[in-house]
């Protein structure tokens, strides 16, 4: 975020200046109890991207009892909250840690247990090639609606075979609303990936037609979204 004073970003917080969470955001979840309030619930998220430039430190967030860590399904070790590693044991639920011996491709999984029951599960996987782009819109709960003035951030991420997020991706990505003379990228319509997504904001501009944005970049395949329809028009 932009501290007002300065012409530096502040990049400390919780999520990045386009919204996309930081593993802080996950952290900020774990410390608070399983079952406080209708906003909470079990969690349990591993801080890693798990590709070959990860640390053998992982780190998983969680409320919960105690963790199990596997690779490739096969069970590595188990942590209780009571395992804290200095500077967190005052913490209500510190971060679980696990020191790996090597870098194996694959899919970390980690299983949170409350009382000896399962309560939660995180997977990442060792992404692979970039094959193609995957766009996203963040609605914050509030989808778009025809005939209304907003702004959204369009998200592209660029993606393997599988959908994973190929974090080390830097690629350009080109966006293009398509046949909307109304709508509007505010800012550049191309962005550099960064940690393999780019990002941009548009504004709707009150208009009364659908809305698609396309996002295309040299040797993986493009994607395109339509923001909003027919359906959600207002009255």
């Amino acid at each position: 975020y932009n501290r007002g004073y300065a012409d530096d970003l502040e990049a400390s917080g919780i999520a990045d200046i386009f919204r996309i969470p930081k593993y802080a955001y996950y952290f900020y979840q774990s410390q608070k109890p399983p079952a406080a309030d209708a906003f909470s619930k079990p969690m349990v998220y591993i801080a890693s991207n798990w590709d070959k430039n990860s640390s053998l430190t992982v780190r998983v967030f969680s409320n919960a009892d105690h963790v199990d860590l596997y690779l490739n399904d096969q069970f590595l070790t188990s942590k209780k909250g009571s395992d804290a590693a200095e500077f967190s044991d005052s913490l209500s639920y510190p971060p679980h840690v696990f020191e790996l011996p090597r870098f194996v491709p694959g899919t970390l999984k980690a299983i949170a247990f409350i009382d000896g029951k399962k309560v939660a599960e995180h997977r990442v996987s060792t992404p692979k090639t970039a094959k193609k782009i995957k766009l996203d819109v963040d609605e914050s709960g509030l989808p778009l609606v025809l005939g209304v003035d907003d702004v959204v951030f369009v998200y592209a991420k660029i993606v393997d075979e599988n959908n994973e997020i190929v974090a080390d991706a830097t690629n350009e990505i080109s966006f293009l609303i398509d046949g909307n003379q109304e709508a509007e990228i505010i800012g550049p319509n191309k962005m550099n990936a960064e940690a393999g997504i780019a990002t941009v904001l548009i504004r709707t501009n009150y208009t009364d037609s659908t809305i698609k944005v396309s996002a295309m970049a040299d040797g993986i395949t493009a994607h395109e979204l339509l923001l909003v329809n027919e359906s959600k028009r207002s009255f």
